[in-house]
């Protein structure tokens, strides 16, 4: 599911929104830093205050991606996503999610 719509800026920040069942986030930004051993490449900020970090990776097939977890005191849980890249039209992103698959236990 797409939740997200991103472009880089000119500065190397890839800025946009994200759709939530609490409305659009307008004004999200990943904003790359300098990653440290496992640390993350990019922080996901709104407004100043910090909702996440992504790390890039590359997936079995050679692809790249960046793997996002979006934080919030909000959120009972982080939510993991991740951020692609068009092929289409290089510089936008998709932020997407898949729901959590439930296991037999859960039902």
């Amino acid at each position: 599911m797409n939740i997200g719509q991103f472009t880089k800026n000119e500065s190397g920040f890839i800025v946009g929104s994200i759709v939530s069942p609490f409305g659009t986030l307008k004004g999200v930004s990943f904003e790359p830093i300098t990653a440290k051993g496992n640390g993350p490449n990019y922080i996901l900020t709104i407004d100043g205050g910090e909702l996440g970090a992504a790390w890039s990776k590359t997936s079995a097939k050679g692809n790249e991606y960046h793997s996002v977890s979006i934080r919030s005191p909000f959120l009972p849980a982080s939510v993991n996503c991740a951020l692609l890249e068009s092929t289409r039209t290089p510089g936008t992103f998709a932020l997407v999610w898949d729901e959590p698959k439930k296991d037999d236990a859960q039902g």
